[in-house]
């Protein structure tokens, strides 16, 4: 493998070697790390708090007058409420971690996640010409589909020739419910006794009807599938595109990719879809506290927030990182933000999960030749450096199933109601984001667990990065960068059946980074720094991505619009390598760096010892921590090489 595709190697597990750093914004203060958006705010807050133990964060808030709302012990926290004024009182507490925001969540479908929240990733549809998407036959379980999404990833080969449909492998769908109307489980009965293993309900919090399930203290767990709730949808539909039992007309085959995996719902997003920090939080905590009980292998979090901290001080990251730690496998969305750089979302943002893009399929499903990335995929590096999105799944125009009321139209789910193509008849909706993405993705690990149930979720992410395929030209240059497509697409078969041996992540301590705050120097050397940097052009007006490697040598990864972070074509720049180009330090990059090339892979790839940074690391031009604006221009389009 040549230097630079090596190069390029270490860029997408990097996940490899990042070595300790200080991200920007985070100074060794010796107290209390604090979201810079809470200290301008003289308003009453509501926070979430870290410290030694949740017990400790506890105590801390009570002392500043606060009300604790939530033990969040997953994460050594709790969630609050504190006085107007309180916070630097708060951070000042003995023991206390970190003070930061308990953000907002919402499912509201749109191209962007709100400033102050997290959005499930989906979009709404936009109308198509040519034939329909859905058409159903007079046997209520087949259907004909014109974008069968099994098919673009290859999961359709799977059913036919290894029987590999998800069986034994548990997905904990963290999300807005699941709800099953009486004609669904009228079809597919048998299958939900089997595979709907219940729902942890955080928002609903009594039983309905008191009856169906356990009532606990702040939640209660429905084991009756007629009493699942989802009024808004968006979990129904992302849960479909996992185990979907209805069968394509023209093919055969179950609609689903993991057609035979088990589903855990976990309700934490309402009837609007919307919800908390802190409510997603608690079921996470539900699912690490009930991963061996239920068999949960699988965590789907097709959700995302704006990265207003760095990763380790950010609540949510810390808890899938938990999660991770644990041996659960965790699949986030990149987010809907895209195109331009820096868009990557929270969680998708953590260096540790596997963080999943979208690939447009154009509806010909197994022809990749007028496949594209579509513009609202997000793409990295993230605020902390590292590469993102890990892999590309299909995410536009996916089609599943949501709850459509005949007998009383109130009772259709929110999403559907709003669908453009809506009818009164219609049970199966196209939907494309991010979310969908990452249900196809959940899928296709569901299948590497049954033919594999003894790999690490480190293990997992490396298989499915290794076997991903890159969109190239017919000169085998990449036509997105790496920033942009990850690893590239991925494809089912190779990833369960051919995937070659190794671990992501390598070099990386998470117990270690988990276990430490960022008060000081000693504690901040456990957290990481990706290898990504920037620099920007003598005029100010271009930002180029690049990365070092352990010769000293300069690597390009791309290059943007330095006000707006919108991609720029190779192409168009001349030829940048003989350009100046002024580091974070003002220094110039040498002459003659080269462009990376593109991904491959050859077993693992790792640094000959360790790799740190020196001293505190910043963004070029001391970008801090928040929203940027972004225009939605759209990606230029290019072909992958169709799979054999």
């Amino acid at each position: 493998m040549n230097k630079l595709r090596l190069l390029l190697a270490l860029v997408l597990a990097a996940t490899l070697l990042a070595g300790a750093a200080l991200p920007a914004a985070v100074t060794a203060s010796g107290k209390a790390y604090v979201e810079p958006a809470l200290a301008h705010s003289d308003a009453g807050q509501s926070v979430i708090v870290t410290a030694a133990s949740s017990q400790a964060a506890a105590r801390a808030v009570g002392r500043v007058g606060g009300l604790v709302t939530s033990d969040l012990w997953l994460i050594d926290a709790v969630a609050a409420t504190i006085p107007a004024g309180q916070v630097e009182a708060l951070a000042a507490q003995p023991g206390v971690r970190t003070v930061t925001a308990n953000k907002g969540v919402t499912v509201a479908p749109g191209p962007s996640p709100a400033a102050d929240g997290v959005t499930a990733a989906s979009l709404p549809p936009r109308r198509l010409d040519g034939p329909p998407d859905v058409e159903p036959t007079n046997n209520p379980k087949r259907y004909r589909i014109a974008y069968p999404v099994i098919a673009d990833v290859g999961a359709d080969t799977l059913q036919q020739s290894s029987k590999k449909l998800g069986r034994d492998v548990t997905i904990a769908l963290v999300d807005s419910g699941i709800y099953f109307s009486p004609e669904t489980v009228s079809t597919l009965g048998g299958h939900l006794n089997r595979q709907f293993l219940g729902q942890a309900d955080f928002v609903e919090t009594q039983l309905p009807k008191g009856k169906g399930g356990t009532q606990y203290a702040d939640y209660c767990f429905i084991s009756d599938k007629m009493l699942s709730r989802d009024r808004y949808g968006h979990g129904t539909h992302v849960a479909g595109i996992i185990w979907n039992n209805l069968i394509d007309e023209n093919t055969g085959l179950m609609l689903g990719v993991a057609p035979e995996a088990n589903i855990i719902s976990v309700r934490v997003l309402g009837d609007d879809g919307t919800g908390s920090y802190e409510t997603v939080i608690k079921g996470l905590q539900w699912v690490v506290a009930n991963k061996d009980t239920y068999g949960i292998r699988i965590l789907n979090l097709s959700l995302s927030a704006q990265a207003t901290v760095p990763y380790f001080a950010d609540p949510l990251n810390r808890a899938v990182e938990q999660a991770w730690a644990l041996g659960i496998v965790v699949l986030a969305a990149a987010g809907n933000s895209g195109p331009a750089a820096e868009t990557i979302t929270v969680p998708g943002n953590d260096p540790y999960v596997i963080t999943v893009g979208a690939v447009d399929g154009g509806r010909t499903a197994g022809c990749w030749a007028d496949d594209l990335l579509p513009s609202w995929s997000a793409c990295g590096p993230t605020r902390d450096g590292f590469a993102k999105p890990d892999v590309l799944a299909p995410g536009s125009q996916v089609v599943s199933f949501m709850h459509n009321s005949r007998k009383d139209p109130a009772e259709t789910q929110v999403l559907a109601q709003l669908h453009p193509g809506y009818s009164a008849t219609a049970h199966l909706f196209r939907m494309s984001g991010t979310s969908m993405s990452t249900a196809v993705a959940s899928g296709v690990v569901a299948l590497m667990l049954q033919a594999h149930p003894e790999l690490t979720p480190n293990q997992v992410k490396h298989r499915l990065m290794a076997t991903a395929r890159s969109a190239v030209t017919d000169a085998n240059e990449a036509v997105y960068n790496t920033l942009q497509q990850g690893a590239g697409r991925i494809w089912a078969p190779d990833a369960v059946l051919n995937a070659p041996e190794g671990s992501a992540n390598a070099g990386m301590d998470i117990a270690a980074d988990l276990a430490h705050g960022c008060g000081s120097d000693e504690e901040l050397a456990h957290h990481y720094q990706g290898p990504i940097r920037q620099a920007v052009d003598a005029g100010g007006e271009r930002v180029l991505y690049y990365c070092a490697g352990p010769d000293g040598s300069i690597y390009g990864l791309g290059a943007a619009r330095a006000g707006d972070r919108t991609w720029l074509d190779r192409n168009a720049l001349g030829d940048p390598t003989g350009q100046t180009w002024l580091a974070i330090d003002q220094n110039p990059l040498p002459a003659g760096w080269s462009w990376a090339g593109v991904w491959s892979w050859a077993g693992a790839w790792s640094w000959a010892g360790a790799w740190s940074w020196a001293g505190a690391w910043s963004w070029a031009g001391d970008v801090p921590w928040g929203a940027i604006e972004r225009d939605a221009t759209r990606v230029s389009t290019s072909p992958w090489v169709d799979a054999p």
